[in-house]
């Protein structure tokens, strides 16, 4: 995994490394939307320190999924709107195990959020954010498009040598959902950047 250094990386665009995992940080007419929360909350509040975002700044926090490395750092978002997939609720409730050679079968998540289906739009401030269902990794796995152009896919996938690539297959829960959604991603062709939760970002 290499995971990014805490930084801004393009116009509205940063992310902040918290050890093995990015969040990142979409800036808009309002605030901030975070997409995850990483995996370490002191981290976290020093890489907002470093970047001169205040934690009050972020409105929105959108969550790939679940996993203890993107949810860590929610409770330092008290104000913000949550989101997920709807399918990832089951990952909250116990109804399914997480399985994975670091047992991330315990449900972190205790914060209100509301849930999204593939296709929904959300309106935030000035940005259309589309949710793309992306299961494989976890059951309710979700990319999200930022105004046609930026892609936010967490596990979905990974970039290795420059070029887009499974994620480590001992960590999905569903190794040919997985490779399906990859596709679904790259099927996107308006997407011109795309930003993964441990490796990095790739221009399309």
């Amino acid at each position: 995994m290499k995971p990014e250094e805490t930084k801004h990386i393009i116009k509205n665009i940063y992310c902040v490394k918290t050890g093995i995992a990015n969040l990142y940080l979409y800036k808009y007419n309002k605030g901030y939307i975070a997409i995850d929360c990483g995996s370490n909350v002191k981290k976290l509040n020093k890489g907002l320190i470093k970047l001169e975002i205040s934690k009050e700044e972020i409105t929105h926090v959108l969550l790939t999924h679940s996993d203890y490395d993107h949810v860590k750092g929610l409770p330092l978002f008290s104000k913000a709107r949550v989101y997920m997939g709807h399918e990832e609720e089951q990952m909250i409730n116990k109804t399914t195990p997480r399985f994975s050679p670091l047992r991330f079968n315990k449900p972190l998540l205790t914060k209100k959020y509301n849930l999204l289906l593939d296709a929904d739009e959300l309106l935030i401030g000035d940005v259309i954010v589309t949710c793309i269902a992306t299961p494989g990794h976890t059951p309710g796995s979700m990319t999200y498009l930022f105004n046609n152009t930026y892609l936010f896919t967490g596990d979905a996938l990974s970039i290795k040598k420059g070029e887009i690539a499974p994620f480590f297959k001992g960590f999905v829960m569903d190794y040919q959902s997985h490779l399906k959604s990859i596709k679904k991603i790259m099927n996107i062709r308006k997407a011109q950047m795309i930003f993964t939760g441990h490796h990095g970002y790739k221009v399309l």
